[in-house]
């Protein structure tokens, strides 16, 4: 397996209640969110660990050919939600957590069948332990509270992209990317020290993709159901508003582009 510095997990702050006063993103003004505190990896999932979980590498890249970054510190793309939650599942049995998610009554995804390569009802009908440890997918609120800088009193909560606001400094995006993504880790992170939440591949989410709606919310997940899963942070691809912090976007969770990957998180149980 990859090294375990791939899945360093940096504690976010526990809030007790965020006010919202956006006018999008998940915390949009008439919207009171409260979560508890959480973990979230430093990097992005990238091509090696990947690999070293699930047996084979859906990442593609010509980067490599043109610099000196390391093609297995690439985060992976091409891959779908399907198989984000696969891998989350497999990792924490790898590392000896409880996994949070269960299809067909188990969590043992060696018995879940092939991953789907297109929208199946079994595995939309996924559940998530919230009271387990393992790996899984961020929430929305979750992705972009920690995006923020997880502070929702200092000045970076108001910056427009996960670290700062020059968003050259921040993220690889399609006027700095040279069309493709990029090592992890080479651009300014969050004052957290995480890294990417701006450009170089889109982030998964847990959430069903719909409105956000006002009112009061403890540690929200989204929908029950829905079409299309939540996908957050912009990319390689995207212009900068793409990638903003409050920039919402979604796909079926079958999807696979070369500018879509993920990120680990951790409930603090």
């Amino acid at each position: 397996m990859a090294q375990i510095d791939e899945v360093t997990i940096i504690p976010a702050s526990n809030v007790a209640r965020i006010t919202g006063s956006e006018k999008e993103g998940a915390f949009i003004e008439g919207r009171n969110v409260s979560l508890t505190a959480f973990q979230m990896c430093r990097n992005l999932v990238t091509q090696e660990l990947f690999e070293s979980v699930m047996g084979y590498n859906p990442g593609t890249s010509n980067f490599v050919e043109l610099s000196q970054e390391t093609e297995q510190l690439l985060p992976v793309n091409n891959v779908s939600w399907y198989e984000a939650i696969t891998f989350c599942n497999k990792l924490s049995q790898q590392m000896g957590f409880r996994p949070c998610y269960r299809i067909g009554g188990t969590t043992n995804p060696d018995t879940w069948g092939e991953i789907p390569t297109t929208s199946n009802p079994i595995w939309n009908a996924v559940s998530w332990d919230t009271d387990a440890d393992g790996y899984r997918l961020p929430t929305e609120a979750e992705w972009e509270f920690t995006a923020r800088g997880g502070n929702t009193t200092a000045a970076a909560w108001k910056f427009p992209y996960a670290g700062g606001d020059s968003i050259d400094a921040v993220a690889w995006f399609k006027d700095n990317s040279g069309s493709n993504i990029h090592q992890v880790g080479l651009k300014h992170g969050t004052s957290s020290g995480i890294n990417d939440m701006s450009g170089n591949v889109y982030e998964w989410c847990w959430d069903w993709f719909a409105r956000i709606t006002t009112g009061d919310h403890v540690n929200p997940t989204g929908p029950a159901s829905g079409t299309n899963r939540v996908r957050r942070g912009g990319s390689w691809l995207n212009y900068a508003r793409s990638c903003s912090v409050t920039y919402r976007n979604c796909d079926s969770p079958e999807t696979i582009y070369g500018n879509i990957g993920f990120r680990l998180a951790r409930s603090s149980v």
